[in-house]
């Protein structure tokens, strides 16, 4: 239906490039959904807390409840805490794969690819533009 919406609202010279971007939007955006949706179970109680505003049905949030609650679920996130935690290098990318970000500094007028060098540096500057680690520092001189 969104497809249909922007095929009819606007021209795109190339339909199976814009499918792409489309699906690729499309994921990150169910992504991100469903790990806010994780956040707000994590900080408001669990299965008690109150339903959020962007879920539609309770059986939809009842669901994703028995989803964070899983034994699978919670081993992956288990996993995924232990091995931020062992890393020594703190990147500043969030949720972002290091490839999505890097994919995301990619010019999309002349098709030029953004540098690893400069996507690694990227980052792990903060804000600011400091070094967020001295070994990153480090590494990257």
């Amino acid at each position: 239906m969104i497809r249909q919406r922007m095929l009819d609202w606007f021209e795109f010279e190339n339909e199976r490039e814009f499918d792409e971007v489309l699906n690729r939007d499309a994921r990150e955006s169910y992504n991100d959904w469903k790990s806010d949706l994780s956040v707000y179970f994590k900080n408001n109680g669990g299965m008690q807390a109150k339903k959020p505003v962007n879920v539609r049905s309770d059986d939809h949030w009842q669901r994703c409840c028995e989803r964070f609650n899983s034994t699978k679920f919670k081993e992956i996130s288990g996993k995924n805490i232990q091995n931020r935690e062992a890393s020594d290098d703190k990147s500043g990318h969030g949720r972002k794969s290091y490839a999505q970000y890097m994919h995301e500094k990619d010019n999309p007028i002349t098709g030029e690819q953004s540098s690893a060098l400069e996507n690694w540096k990227d980052q792990r500057l903060t804000r600011s533009g400091e070094w967020r680690t001295k070994e990153a520092h480090e590494k990257y001189d």
